[in-house]
C-alpha cells in the first residue's frame, strides 16, 4: 500500500489531517455560536434517542397485536366447528376476535407515528450536526467599537476661557504675589500644564462623585500654583496691563546616555536627536522650541505652519 504524504508530517512521521489549518493561524471561532449549536445537538440527540426506543416499542406492540389477532383467528373458527358448544360462547370468540383486530389497527397507527418521528428526529439530528460544523467554522464577530463621550470642550482655549479661568478667580498684584499671562499659549510649560489639566478633566468628569473634588486637588491646583507662582512662567507678564514677555530662559541642557543602555520603540513617533546631530548645551532656538510644543498639542496648522490658538 503507498504512502500518502498528504497525511503525514515529514519530521514526526505522525498521522494528521492534511486540511488542518496552519499553525498561528488569526481564525477564531464564535465560543457563543458553537455552545449553541453543541447544545442544539445535544437536544437532537436526545430526542432521536426517544424516537427511537418508542418505535422499537411500537414495532413490538404491533407484533404482539398481530399475534393476537392469529389466535383469536384460530379459536373462532375452532368454535365454530365445534357443534358442541354454545352460542354464546361462539359470539364471545368472535368478539374477542373484534377486539384484537381493533388493538392491532391501533398499533399499526401508532407505528406510523412512531416512524414519522423518528424520520423528524434523524433529519433535525442531521441538521444539528451540521450546524455545528458550520459553526466551527464561522469567525467570532469582530467586538463592536465602544462609543466614545462626547468631548466637552472643542480646544484647550476654549477649556482655559471657559472654565479654567472662570474656576481660578484669584488675586493679582501686591496682595497675591502670582502672575498670569493673557497669551498664556506662548508658553511652553504653560500648553503643557493646562493640555494635562484638560485630559485629566475629559476624563474624569464621567466618573462617579467625587471625581470633580480629586480634579480640583489633584489636577487644577496643582498645576494652576505652578503656573502663577511668583518665579513660575509667567513671572515676567501683566495680566492686568495685558503685557506679555516671552521667558527667554532655554531647556537645560541633557548629555546623550551610552549607546545601548535604554531599550529603543522604533514605532515611537517621537525620537531623540542622536549624538552626532545634536545641538550644544543653550544653541537650541526658542522659538523651535515653542513651535515643537506647538506641534505635540496639535495647535500647529499643517498647512501654513502657524500656531492656532
Amino acid at each position: 500500500m503507498e504512502r500518502n504524504d498528504d497525511y503525514f508530517d515529514d519530521e514526526t512521521e505522525e498521522l494528521t489531517p492534511a486540511a488542518a489549518a496552519p499553525k498561528g493561524s488569526p481564525f477564531e471561532p464564535d465560543p457563543d455560536l458553537i455552545a449553541t449549536a453543541q447544545e442544539a445537538l445535544r437536544l437532537a440527540e436526545a430526542a432521536a434517542e426517544t424516537a427511537e426506543t418508542a418505535h422499537e416499542t411500537a414495532e413490538d406492540d404491533l407484533a404482539d397485536a398481530e399475534g393476537a389477532v392469529a389466535v383469536a383467528e384460530f379459536k373462532v373458527t375452532d368454535f365454530e366447528a365445534d357443534s358442541g358448544l354454545r352460542e354464546w360462547e361462539k359470539a364471545a370468540a368472535r368478539e374477542e376476535l373484534s377486539r384484537a383486530k381493533r388493538a392491532y389497527s391501533r398499533a399499526v397507527q401508532r407505528l406510523g407515528r412512531a416512524k414519522v418521528r423518528l424520520e423528524d428526529t434523524a433529519a433535525a439530528l442531521e441538521q444539528a450536526s451540521a450546524a455545528l460544523d458550520q459553526a466551527e467554522k464561522t469567525p467570532a464577530p469582530s467586538p463592536e467599537p465602544e462609543e466614545q463621550p462626547q468631548q466637552r470642550f472643542a480646544s484647550l482655549p476654549v477649556f482655559v476661557e471657559e472654565y479654567v479661568v472662570p474656576n481660578w478667580i484669584h488675586k493679582l498684584g501686591e496682595n497675591y504675589a502670582g502672575s498670569w499671562c493673557t497669551k498664556w499659549w506662548e508658553h511652553t510649560e504653560a500648553i503643557t500644564r493646562l493640555e494635562a489639566t484638560w485630559e485629566a478633566f475629559e476624563v474624569m468628569r464621567l466618573q462617579p462623585p467625587p471625581s470633580l473634588s480629586t480634579w480640583i486637588r489633584d489636577h487644577l491646583d496643582v498645576h494652576m500654583r505652578a503656573l502663577t507662582a511668583p518665579h513660575g512662567v509667567f513671572h515676567n507678564c501683566n495680566a492686568r496691563e495685558g503685557d506679555h514677555v516671552h521667558d527667554p530662559r532655554r531647556p537645560w541642557a541633557v548629555a546623550n546616555p551610552p549607546e545601548g543602555l535604554f531599550e529603543v520603540n522604533k514605532d515611537a513617533l517621537v525620537h531623540g536627536r542622536s549624538d552626532a546631530a545634536a545641538a550644544e548645551p543653550g544653541e537650541r532656538d526658542d522659538a523651535e522650541y515653542d513651535i515643537s510644543a506647538y506641534e505635540m498639542n496639535g495647535m500647529v496648522n499643517e498647512e501654513t505652519g502657524e500656531v492656532n490658538v
